[in-house]
């Protein structure tokens, strides 16, 4: 049985720098719905209101909390709206809740 390696996962040839992975800042954020055959009651909607304090991540019903991310090693042309679920840095969210 071969072991996928760091080596044959993306070649010999190709390097992968782990700063790639790592939060060089969150930009913005977003409440979002998965679903977008779902109608919109964006002011009556209590999943919504659910998560819009700043302590609140994750998802909530059909409406997700995003933020923007730009990684470190990255330029801003490659920033991307990340889950908290895929994000995991809660520290982050919180400097960019207290710089507003």
């Amino acid at each position: 049985m071969d072991v996928l390696t760091e080596v044959n996962a993306y070649g010999a040839d190709v390097f992968f720098n782990p700063e790639f992975v790592e939060v060089d800042r969150v930009l913005d954020a977003r409440i979002v719905c998965e679903d977008l055959e779902k109608p919109q009651p964006w002011d009556a909607e209590p999943d919504l209101q659910a998560l819009l304090p700043e302590t609140e991540v994750g998802a909530r019903g059909c409406f997700v909390k995003e933020f923007l991310v730009k990684w470190k090693g990255i330029q801003y042309s490659d920033i991307s709206w990340e889950v908290f679920e895929d994000l995991q840095d809660r520290a982050a969210i919180d400097l960019y809740y207290k710089h507003l």
